[in-house]
């Protein structure tokens, strides 16, 4: 009786952490040109609402890269209003989480089309 019930507690553990590490990251998981969208578009709204000073869309970028200017304080909240319009929005990032947004190898591979929409948003 003793070894059914550390199997059954093994696995419901094991299931658990199968279902913690199944998330996938929605940078990576979607069109590389949708995320550098998505990541544009959801900055800007973060920079409205803590009055940026560049309002540009580039906040995340320079969060995520360590711009010193930049306190660990205002990028969180960069971070969690990012994750506030996904989930606003309800389509294909809605899952996102502030972890994803700090995945350094998901930011690297979207960064030349993040850096892409930043740079067209400040032409228009």
């Amino acid at each position: 009786m003793k070894d059914k019930i550390i199997n059954l507690i093994f696995f419901c553990i094991a299931g658990a952490l199968l279902i913690a590490c199944s998330h996938e990251n929605p940078l990576d998981k979607n069109a590389l040109s949708l995320s550098g969208k998505f990541l544009y578009q959801s900055s800007r709204y973060a920079e409205k609402l803590l009055k940026s000073e560049f309002n540009n869309g580039s906040d995340y970028g320079r969060c995520v890269e360590g711009d010193s200017k930049y306190s660990d304080k205002y990028c969180q909240l960069v971070y969690e209003y990012i994750v506030e319009f996904a989930r606003a929005q309800n389509g294909l990032y809605k899952d996102i989480t502030v972890q994803d947004l700090l995945d350094a190898n998901a930011y690297f591979q979207v960064k030349g089309y993040y850096d892409n929409q930043v740079y067209i948003g400040e032409k228009t």
